[in-house]
Order: C-alpha cells, then sequence, then structure tokens
C-alpha cells in the first residue's frame, strides 16, 4: 500500500520516529515491515 504523509518535524530522525511510531500503533506494523521510500521537505505555510 502507498500513501503519502505530512509529518511536522524539526529534524528528519524526529519525522521518520513519529512515522514509525504512528503507523505502528495504527496499523500494527513492525519497523521492519514500513518501507519509506522518500522523505522531502516542504516549506512551512505562514
Amino acid at each position: 500500500m502507498r500513501f503519502e504523509k505530512e509529518i511536522p518535524a524539526t529534524r528528519l530522525r524526529d519525522a521518520l520516529e513519529k512515522i514509525y511510531c504512528e503507523l505502528g500503533s495504527r496499523h500494527r506494523a513492525k519497523r521492519f515491515q514500513i518501507k519509506i521510500l522518500e522523505v522531502e521537505e516542504i516549506e512551512r505555510e505562514s
């Protein structure tokens, strides 16, 4: 299953941790089952 998710974070490491935690708790997925294909920075909305 592919999808996009926007995660607010100041560091890449923090964003990855949040997505692993969120997907793990919502979908009972283990970290080794989650494949993050791309991470990109988006501009903040003012």
